[in-house]
Parts: C-alpha cells; sequence; structure tokens
C-alpha cells in the first residue's frame, strides 16, 4: 500500500477526470480507482462521473480489471445501485471469462457495498462448484 498521500494533487487530479472521464478508455478508468482506492481516498465527484462512464465502456474492461473496478469502489465506499446493477449483468453473461481471484472479488465487493444481487450470487456459486 502507498505510504505517501499528496491530497491537493489528488484532489485536482479527481476533479479533473470527474470533468473529462469520456476522455478515458475503461481501462484507464480502473486504474485510477485502483489509485484512489489504494491511497483510501474518496473522491464523489469523480466516483459519480467515472460510475457512470463505467456503465457505457464497461465492454472495453477485462474480467479481472472489471474486478478490480468493484472491489475499488467498494473500498471507498461508493456503492452506485446502477453501475453493480450492470457489473452484475456484465459479469453473468460472461461468468467463463473470469478467473476465480476475480469472482472472489466481485463477491467481496458486493458484500462491502451490502448490494445484494441473487441471480449473481447463484450463477457465481455454480460456477465455481
Amino acid at each position: 500500500a502507498a505510504g505517501y498521500r499528496d491530497v491537493p494533487a489528488m484532489t485536482a487530479l479527481g476533479w479533473q477526470v470527474a470533468d473529462r472521464a469520456w476522455d478515458f478508455h475503461g481501462e484507464d478508468l480502473a486504474k485510477i480507482l485502483k489509485a484512489f482506492a489504494e491511497l483510501g481516498m474518496s473522491h464523489q465527484g469523480m466516483m459519480s462521473s467515472v460510475s457512470m462512464e463505467m456503465i457505457w465502456k464497461i465492454d472495453q474492461l477485462s474480467a479481472s480489471s472489471l474486478s478490480q473496478v468493484a472491489e475499488s469502489c467498494a473500498r471507498l465506499d461508493y456503492c452506485s445501485e446502477p453501475m453493480f446493477e450492470w457489473l452484475a449483468g456484465h459479469v453473468m453473461s460472461r461468468l467463463s471469462e473470469y478467473s476465480a481471484p476475480d469472482l472472489a472479488r466481485v463477491m467481496w465487493a458486493f458484500g462491502q457495498a451490502s448490494v445484494c444481487h441473487e441471480a449473481l450470487a447463484s450463477s457465481v456459486a455454480a460456477e465455481v462448484t
């Protein structure tokens, strides 16, 4: 984990990303979310903008990146119902692309975010057993 947090720089970066989220590729947005999560720095403006952008760019993400997005959002206590709903649908439609660690990350994120999605839980349980 990172030991140094430049709050003013990360806040400025968060606003830049929030204002231009559509300019970023989905994989880049996933990396940005991971960086904020690793620093434990939530930026609500950025999270709102990025979560909406992720819905539109979900097909640009690898299984690993999408599971990391879910984990990052949960670690930052950002639980956007529409984004988690889209994420669940995407994971269920491409379940075979997800490794066991990816699925574990997704399920942890849903639990941490207190988002109940029975169809996802059932699908994942069937896949790993």
